[in-house]
């Protein structure tokens, strides 16, 4: 089992795999010099998020595969640092903002 380290102001501290049948709720989360996968059905849910929104890093979100899902209410991508998100084979991704 691995461990999810999300640092004071909901930063991402590692890189993390969100998987088939898996579900992630954190209300704010922001994906700085790391990387978020969300495949194989898995997803994951905020309120706030970012990638590279406010960290000078290389954020990278990668969603694939049929019912793969990041549902982010207000989303941020590249305001900052370097950012790529990738959505392919189905994965979708919602945001309000």
């Amino acid at each position: 089992m691995g461990s999810l380290l999300v640092q004071p102001g909901g930063a991402l501290g590692t890189d993390v795999s969100i998987g088939a049948g898996k579900r992630l709720f954190v209300p704010e989360l922001h994906v700085g010099s790391a990387s978020l996968s969300i495949t194989g059905g898995g997803s994951v849910e905020n309120s706030r998020a970012g990638v590279a929104d406010n960290f000078a890093g290389n954020g990278e979100v990668l969603v694939s595969g049929a019912g793969s899902a990041w549902d982010a209410n207000d989303l941020m991508v590249g305001d900052i640092g370097n950012a790529t998100l990738t959505i392919s084979a189905g994965g979708t991704v919602l945001c309000n903002s």
